[in-house]
């Protein structure tokens, strides 16, 4: 069982909650929160938040990345504190590299975007001192 699972199950126990219910409350079928439950689905991000949302526990504890039911809001500064010191060029490059495949292949389609649209704009404002 995925770790997902494992806490849907002991939330769903120690709030004594039958599967019926919270499928109910999900707007899901039983058997979809049953499969999430087994590990052989897990929910999309929507249901994820509705799930947090229901079991009031943060999505970093329905997700293992921690052991505390409670969200804290510092939690995205904390989670880079070890490279609060560094430079701008190594902070984005840490970010980055934190990213998805899916996010990074975004994130390059911006930025050759931003270089060509500062490109354009350069060689417009070269033309136009000539002209002028």
């Amino acid at each position: 069982m995925s770790v997902i699972s494992t806490r849907l199950k002991e939330l769903r126990f120690k709030n004594k909650y039958t599967q019926d219910y919270v499928a109910l409350q999900m707007h899901i079928g039983r058997s979809t929160y049953t499969h999430w439950e087994t590990g052989k689905y897990v929910p999309d991000l929507d249901k994820l938040i509705c799930l947090c949302n229901f079991y009031k526990v943060s999505a970093d504890y329905l997700l293992g990345r921690t052991d505390s039911f409670d969200y804290d809001n510092n939690n995205i500064e904390n989670e880079f504190s070890d490279i609060s010191n560094t430079n701008e060029n190594e902070k984005i490059t840490n970010y980055y590299n934190r990213l998805n495949e899916e996010n990074q292949d975004y994130i390059r389609g911006e930025m050759v975007k931003l270089y060509r649209e500062q490109e354009n704009d350069a060689v417009e404002n070269t033309s136009e001192k000539k002209i002028g």
